[in-house]
């Protein structure tokens, strides 16, 4: 079975509750889904900050998921960080 065939499909409602329940996030604006390929990903604001909740595909890679973490949490402690640069 194709990745994109398991693609995640949670609710914003279920993004809201995983933010609350799971990080003790308190929701302050309405929840967005953001575009994604094969999983999915929720901009969450709260009343400590912007965060997004990624929701990875439960057939994905461990070397492609544990890649994506090791750039999120490089890039999360950037203080220059403007999405503009170019991966080196």
């Amino acid at each position: 079975m194709s990745l994109l065939a398991q693609t995640p499909r949670f609710e914003v409602s279920d993004a809201d509750d995983f933010a609350k329940q799971l990080f003790g996030l308190e929701i302050v604006s309405p929840t967005k889904q953001l575009a994604s390929e094969r999983d999915q990903n929720f901009l969450i604001e709260s009343s400590r900050g912007q965060f997004v909740l990624k929701i990875s595909n439960a057939a994905e890679n461990l070397a492609a998921l544990s890649a994506q973490n090791e750039m999120i949490a490089k890039t999360a402690t950037r203080d220059d960080w403007s999405g503009q640069d170019s991966v080196q």
